[in-house]
């Protein structure tokens, strides 16, 4: 008989520039499946930041999960570490379930978002990884579940913050020549 395990599976992501102020930016994307064997819950995650973003240019990350086009907030608010080396989600929750409830079987998506803050430095950027060992997930009797990944699950994607850019308009003296021609003549 098989042991209860899930997989975590990363989707691609673009680079991208983000700019102060912006709200639920995706960081990071991907897949979790558990195995056929029983129902998991996965009660906390952490993502390692190997980018230079700090703590002072994201206000904070949220982690949802994505069935269909089903989105629902499993944990929101959640501040980076000092530095901004680590994100912990401790407290995930799936309806008073106290974790992510993952379905023998079954698969789905899973995201994490950043709000920028209003004064990212710029060039700073976020590189998010999921860190496998850091992930508690146990089967249905509360005994610890495997995580099949043999290392960590990166985004795949850079994400540089930016401060807010401007548009400058110059008026001069100049007329332009404009012609009406009358069509059917």
């Amino acid at each position: 008989v098989a042991d209860p395990s899930v997989t975590f599976t990363q989707k691609s992501l673009n680079d991208d520039t983000y700019v102060k102020d912006a709200e639920d930016v995706v960081v990071w994307q991907g897949t979790v499946r558990a195995n056929d064997v029983e129902d998991l819950v996965i009660r906390s995650l952490e993502y390692d930041n190997a980018g230079t973003a700090d703590d002072s240019d994201v206000d904070q990350y949220s982690f949802y999960k994505k069935e269909g086009n089903v989105v629902t907030a499993i944990e929101t608010a959640t501040t980076p570490e000092t530095g901004g080396a680590t994100v912990v989600f401790p407290d995930l929750d799936e309806d008073g379930t106290s974790g992510l409830m993952v379905p023998a079987g079954e698969e789905f998506e899973i995201f994490v978002t950043a709000d920028v803050a209003s004064n990212p430095t710029p060039g700073n950027d976020i590189i998010l990884s999921l860190d496998v060992s850091e992930i508690d997930v146990e089967d249905e009797d509360g005994d610890d579940a495997t995580v099949t990944n043999g290392g960590d699950v990166a985004s795949g994607a850079t994400f540089t913050l930016q401060a807010k850019g401007a548009l400058t308009v110059t008026l001069d003296n100049n007329t332009p020549d404009a012609t009406i021609v009358i069509a059917g003549t």
